[in-house]
């Protein structure tokens, strides 16, 4: 019989919170916004280069963004084996029409995404939440010890409120 989560689930949705909770948060709001993003988000659609439409999300994965005061953490896995497939969170920056996720924990680990700032141009009307922005491909040069920018692909989300 297959375990809907092992240990070593457990240990990495574990860390991953313990993370988020312990950031210290890069969170800041003009002092007449309320942060209306705070909450449990699912994502219904999105476009990503080189997609020229929004696709709906596939029944069988689930995606999830929980957003508190002063972290992000977002996730997704099998809808039907509760497998894990990915996830990544830390601080984040919320300044009128504009988010920006400071990234520190992914998994699985690659360098395209982990210590990014990445930021998105974000509105919600009618629990909805509307993000678009640009995430870097990256690789690692030697010479530089540094990464460097590769391509720069287009993503559109739409997240609907759970919570």
């Amino acid at each position: 019989m297959k375990r809907v989560f092992s240990p070593e689930r457990i240990i990495i949705l574990f860390l991953a919170f313990f993370i988020c909770s312990c950031s210290k948060g890069i969170k800041t709001v003009d002092e007449h916004d309320t942060n209306i993003i705070k909450g449990k988000w699912k994502l219904i659609s999105r476009k990503f280069d080189p997609d020229t439409t929004f696709s709906p999300t596939p029944d069988s994965v689930v995606y999830h963004k929980i957003i508190t005061d002063e972290t992000f953490i977002w996730y997704y896995y099998d809808s039907d084996g509760k497998d894990i497939i990915g996830m990544a969170g830390g601080g984040y920056r919320l300044e009128g029409g504009s988010y920006t996720e400071i990234v520190e924990f992914h998994h699985p680990t690659g360098p395209n995404i982990l210590g990014s700032s990445i930021p998105f141009k974000c509105e919600v009307i009618d629990d909805k939440w509307y993000h678009s922005g640009f995430i870097n491909e990256r690789i690692y040069d030697e010479e530089i010890d540094d990464y460097v920018v590769t391509a720069e692909r287009r993503l559109e989300e739409i997240w609907e409120r759970l919570e």
